[in-house]
């Protein structure tokens, strides 16, 4: 009785390994994690242009 156990127990693990390994199949998406997105600021050059146009 002790080995239909340990065939059933090997059964099911190499089941439920299957199923993991199977679940990842078909996921869509970057295979990175992505950096965020930085914030882009204007330069210096275009905020003076921007006061001088508000000045004429």
């Amino acid at each position: 009785m002790k080995k239909r156990t340990r065939t059933n127990f090997k059964i099911l693990v190499s089941l439920i390994c299957s199923l993991i390994l199977l679940a990842g199949c078909g996921q869509k998406g970057p295979l990175f994690i992505p950096e965020p997105e930085q914030q882009t600021e204007p330069s210096e050059t275009q905020q003076e242009e921007d006061v001088d146009n508000e000045r004429n």
